[in-house]
């Protein structure tokens, strides 16, 4: 397309919700800028909720600043940009009101609370203000220009669910700050599988303690210990160690990136149990560090873990529990992860967005601002 930059309005996540969310936001500020675009970061405001004590009034005042008062400052914000990028499908719904009519990219992280509202998910109930909530992102989705989808089998499902066209993928980068400090001091403990999660029925957090469990038992495995980086354990998870197992499992909450950093770097290889996600995240932060990954057999997880994944079937009597082992601690398990972070590049990511950017406003060229 050439010419001067694009300005590009990031449209980020409220402050107080999950970790993972609001550094995407950050991630796309950086990659834009690196990209040569002209881009600048908004997000809701905590002004109202902080100042709040109690959890129910804090939760529903975070609603306010996120749906009612911070699309009005945003449509304020769009006018001098030529492109609005919303980092959180969760958000898409911004879209339903005037914002909807400008060049806009959605980042579909996954669909499964859309999902789960349409009872696509066994077990689930969710209240009607929530499958209300989701109808309301899946059509907020259909506003977007293009959709961004962070994996193949994120945009399976929005090209299923919310629409079959205007529907990419971009996979989530190893970002700069995600690289290993080779100065970094790492603990002299023995070997421990770690978990990072947060807890749900989607994470499944209990069903990776009981393959830590099988590892440790008919795995061979028995001076393994487990980390879990998250909340305290469940009083499901707690119920399945036996005495001598609670001992072994160390639950750290509340810790800093470079602490996570290090957990992962002394790890002798990174659980991810989850049924349901759309990217997985902690496969390749553990790559990173040439950790291996032993992962539920998902479609999304074979995409990210790649030739690098060792899989469990859902079965956990019927896995080969010796040869799982052998996988995941085999001689090239460390060289395995390492390559594997190669196919998501720094440099791929931002080309990509400039790509996106580039195309989604060609689209818009002729049309009049309409806010």
């Amino acid at each position: 397309m050439g010419g001067a930059p694009l300005r590009v309005l990031v449209l980020g996540n409220h402050p107080g919700s999950g970790w993972s969310m609001v550094r995407y936001s950050h991630l796309l500020q950086s990659g834009y800028t690196e990209a040569g675009e002209a881009v600048r970061m908004i997000q809701p405001s905590t002004t109202i909720s902080s100042r709040v004590r109690s959890g129910a009034l804090r939760k529903l005042l975070a609603y306010v600043e996120n749906l009612v008062v911070f699309p009005l400052v945003a449509i304020g914000a769009a006018r001098d940009a030529d492109l609005i990028h919303v980092a959180d499908h969760s958000n898409a719904l911004w879209l339903l009101g005037p914002l909807g009519r400008r060049p806009a990219v959605v980042t579909c992280h996954d669909l499964v609370a859309v999902r789960a509202a349409a009872g696509e998910i066994p077990g689930v109930a969710i209240r009607a203000t929530g499958r209300l909530y989701q109808r309301a992102v899946a059509a907020g989705l259909r506003r977007a220009t293009v959709i961004a989808c962070v994996s193949e089998a994120t945009a399976a499902d929005v090209r299923r669910i919310v629409r079959p066209d205007g529907v990419r993928v971009l996979v989530n980068p190893v970002a700069p700050d995600l690289l290993p400090n080779p100065d970094g001091l790492e603990p002299e403990r023995r070997p421990a599988a770690l978990v990072v999660s947060t807890v749900g029925y989607r994470k499944r957090r209990e069903h990776a303690v009981r393959i830590w469990q099988r590892m440790r038992g008919e795995g061979g495995l028995d001076r393994l210990a487990l980390r879990i980086v998250g909340p305290g354990l469940t009083g499901e998870e707690a119920a399945l160690l036996a005495p001598d197992e609670a001992g072994e499992v160390e639950v750290l909450s509340d810790i800093d990136d470079a602490t996570l950093a290090c957990e992962y770097a002394s790890a002798a290889m990174v659980i991810q149990a989850s049924l349901y996600e759309g990217f997985g995240w902690p496969i390749l932060e553990g790559n990173v560090h040439g950790t291996p990954a032993l992962c539920a057999d998902i479609p999304v997880f074979r995409e990210v873990a790649g030739a690098a994944g060792t899989f469990v079937g859902e079965d956990l009597d019927a896995v080969d529990w010796p040869a799982i082992v052998a996988s995941v601690t085999a001689d090239d398990a460390m060289a395995r992860a390492a390559a594997n972070v190669q196919r998501f590049s720094w440099e791929d990511f931002t080309e990509g967005l400039r790509g996106l950017a580039e195309s989604v406003v060609s689209v818009h060229d002729a049309e009049p601002d309409l806010i």
